[in-house]
């Protein structure tokens, strides 16, 4: 969740157009197969943080309804 965090940080920032949107809109985006790229990782720290990723939308998801 950190890493998501950092990840979300870094993308608000880089990119203009994503401040004007609501924070959820841009972070279910994000997540919706899995997560961001990180910077900083190798493929097994990827393929847990997607796995965290889908997780955490399945989570969301749940608790919306």
């Amino acid at each position: 969740m950190w890493a998501l965090g950092g990840e979300f940080i870094h993308d608000i920032h880089s990119d203009s157009s994503q401040r004007k949107k609501p924070a959820e809109q841009v972070l279910l985006q994000m997540i919706e197969y899995g997560g961001p790229l990180l910077y900083h990782g190798g493929e097994d720290q990827q393929r847990s943080f997607d796995s965290t990723c889908r997780k955490f939308r399945r989570f969301l998801n749940q608790t919306a309804r």
